[in-house]
């Protein structure tokens, strides 16, 4: 073997066969693998269904990141680089009913960028790091779900959501929000579900749901809110779910309920609610179609607890704790007080009792 014959078997193997490995992504059926790419290489993709992306360099997608032909259903880019989507990126992508960017560095979505995606399925963006989510940022675009948990959103502007479609559920849980403008969510009536628990959440605007006709269930647990008001949830009028726990509702009053006449599911544990039983009688005259409660962990007499338990099963409302609390005064493992504690030993009282799981910051 001559040496120059040596050397370019050398690099050969080193860098792999310009015709099998040199662009790091390998086929297989109608599917494609690439790794530690920095764009893609300059293939036919028509005939490929799905393409995953694992550790890519590529930093950011412009218009021309997709420029090829494709009929993918299916695009996975996750555990990479990814820090900013420009506008129209995807706009090449018109088949797609999968997008996953989850656990990428994604900081900035320019308004449109997902414009022309009008057959998705998923939308994935959790586990990032976005701190606002501009105005029209998802116009254009249609999705069944759109998960945006696990970010660093504080901000949501008013027109975020303004010119998309997302008809089944919308996650922003786990963020940061503080605050939510009345219009927040006029853009996406046709919503099913929305989870906005783990956020910082102090106060809802006068008829933020307003638009939500068609809502059935909304988690707003693990919150920071203290009163609610009827006006606040204005519109709900299918909604079977609302989940409060792990807020700081004090007074409670139940007319908030009139704006959800098909509310069959409440769950309100984990408060500083003091459950007189005359609180709960009114409930259920507001809430006629409810099956099941949850209100463990506020400040019960005893008394007044056992009395609201049988009230409740017998109209056929389940009563439902999802904590056993042994160490306290309990009826059917729900806590309750011999007396009412003072106002200087309540929050003691609350603090002891729902310890676990509580991670509030100083928003409110």
């Amino acid at each position: 073997m001559t040496e120059e014959l040596f050397y370019l078997l050398l690099i050969f193997i080193i860098l792999g066969s310009p015709f099998c490995g040199a662009y790091q992504c390998e086929m297989e059926s109608q599917s494609m693998v690439c790794t530690n790419i920095e764009q893609f290489p300059d293939e036919s993709y028509e005939d490929l269904e799905d393409i995953e992306c694992k550790n890519c360099l590529m930093v950011a997608f412009t218009s021309n990141t997709f420029n090829f032909e494709n009929n993918f259903w299916k695009f996975r880019m996750t555990n990479s680089s990814l820090i900013s989507i420009e506008t129209q990126s995807f706009s090449h992508l018109q088949s797609l009913l999968q997008l996953h960017l989850e656990n990428n560095i994604i900081e900035t979505i320019s308004p449109q960028a997902f414009a022309g995606l009008t057959n998705l399925n998923e939308l994935h963006l959790e586990h990032n790091l976005l701190t606002t989510l501009p105005n029209g940022f998802l116009e254009g675009m249609s999705s069944s779900s759109v998960n945006l948990s696990h970010n660093k959103i504080s901000t949501l502007e008013p027109a975020a959501f303004m010119g998309s479609n997302i008809f089944f559920m919308l996650d922003l849980s786990n963020n940061q929000i503080n605050h939510l403008e009345s219009t927040t969510f006029d853009y996406i009536g046709d919503l099913q579900q929305l989870d906005l628990s783990y956020n910082n959440l102090c106060h809802l605007p006068m008829g933020v749901f307003g638009n939500l006709y068609k809502l059935n269930e909304l988690n707003l647990s693990s919150n920071r809110m203290k009163v609610l008001d009827p006006g606040n949830f204005v519109g709900l009028l299918n909604l079977q779910t609302i989940i409060l726990a792990n807020n700081s509702l004090t007074p409670f009053n139940s007319n908030f309920l009139l704006s959800m006449p098909k509310l069959n599911k409440l769950d309100i544990s984990r408060n500083s609610i003091q459950g007189e039983a005359s609180t709960f009688g009114i409930l259920l005259q507001n809430c006629p179609h409810l099956r099941s409660i949850s209100f463990e962990d506020n400040i019960f007499h005893c008394h007044d607890l056992e009395m609201v338990i049988r009230f409740f099963r017998s109209k056929g409302v389940d009563v439902t704790y999802t904590v056993y609390r042994p160490k306290y005064r309990n009826v059917n493992g729900i806590a309750c007080v011999s007396t009412y504690p003072s106002k200087d030993s309540l929050q003691d009282f609350l603090l002891a009792a729902q310890k676990e799981g509580a991670s509030w910051n100083t928003y409110c």
